[in-house]
């Protein structure tokens, strides 16, 4: 077998791999690709783009960098000083061999910033980001977030039984949480705000059936 070279890449090298991932669409203002190269053929691809300026995470991850700023200070210093890791993808093949983490540690041995996120839905399960050496910060849930929760309780649900298929087809046709799906979505998925139930459902258990862990590095 050949071995993986990590090299720089561009977004066409992302869109070859885009349909392994788990979220749909181009990151929104990429910075920059890195790419694994195997016999030819690119195996995997990360992508950094500019952060998000809400980030709850930002005040466990470096505490007290922020304080005292007012909200343009704030997102400027973000801007300057943040790129985020926000696609990382391996092909099927290639997994469980360290491409992910080959990239990661890739581009944190030169980034383009100070301090580097990420934010990772499947990060309970998924350990490439502290194998590549970032720091694991559990993230606090939203509004919508502890509002969805607390529907889902008082069904008699709790978010790991959404593996069940037929769990889920049962929470899909309860008001209540119904409710807390669309607020939710208003939140985090706005192209899905006007989703049947049972898509928000679907959605729900691939992105936010746990609580969300950043990573960070810097």
């Amino acid at each position: 077998m050949d071995s993986v070279r990590v090299e720089q890449g561009g977004i066409s090298d992302y869109d070859a791999l885009a349909r392994y991932h788990y979220r749909s669409g181009r990151p929104a203002v990429p910075a920059a690709v890195l790419r694994a190269v195997c016999g030819g053929a690119t195996v995997g691809v990360v992508v950094i783009a500019m952060p998000v300026l809400n980030g709850p995470w930002r005040t466990r991850a470096w505490p007290g960098w922020l304080d005292g700023l007012d909200k343009r200070s704030s997102a400027d210093a973000i801007n300057a000083h943040v790129r985020t890791i926000a696609r990382l993808v391996v092909a099927p093949p290639f997994r469980s061999r360290g491409v992910g983490c080959a990239l990661v540690r890739a581009y944190l041995a030169a980034p383009l910033s100070r301090r580097t996120e990420a934010l990772a839905a499947m990060g309970e399960i998924c350990p490439v980001f502290e194998r590549a050496g970032m720091r694991r910060i559990d993230c606090p849930l939203s509004g919508a977030g502890r509002r969805l929760v607390r529907a889902l309780g008082a069904a008699g649900v709790r978010p790991w039984m959404l593996a069940d298929r037929r769990t889920r087809r049962r929470v899909a046709r309860c008001a209540q949480v119904e409710r807390a799906l669309r607020s939710l979505a208003a939140e985090r998925w706005r192209s899905a705000a006007d989703a049947a139930p049972q898509e928000l459902v679907e959605r729900l258990w691939v992105h936010a059936a746990s609580r969300p862990v950043a990573f960070v590095a810097g």
